[in-house]
């Protein structure tokens, strides 16, 4: 999954692996851009929980973006 130059990295699951090669992206027309179930050609569950628990981990106030890493602290 990738945004830019950032790309997610996975453990190689092969099922994580599968659901991302059927995963397409829709952009709205503020130029947001989101998976598209109605344009993905089967699951993606696996890449969306990944995408929605990546926003939930920036959004918290318990994490530090630096040099395009991430950075977690208490």
């Amino acid at each position: 999954i990738m945004q830019g130059s950032q790309c997610l990295i996975h453990d190689g699951n092969p099922v994580m692996r599968w659901m991302i090669g059927h995963l397409m992206v829709e952009t709205d027309k503020a130029g947001n851009q989101m998976p598209s179930k109605k344009k993905s050609s089967d699951r993606i569950d696996g890449p969306v929980a990944a995408i929605m628990a990546l926003g939930k981990m920036m959004d918290s106030p318990y994490t530090e973006i630096k040099d395009g890493g991430f950075e977690l602290w208490e």
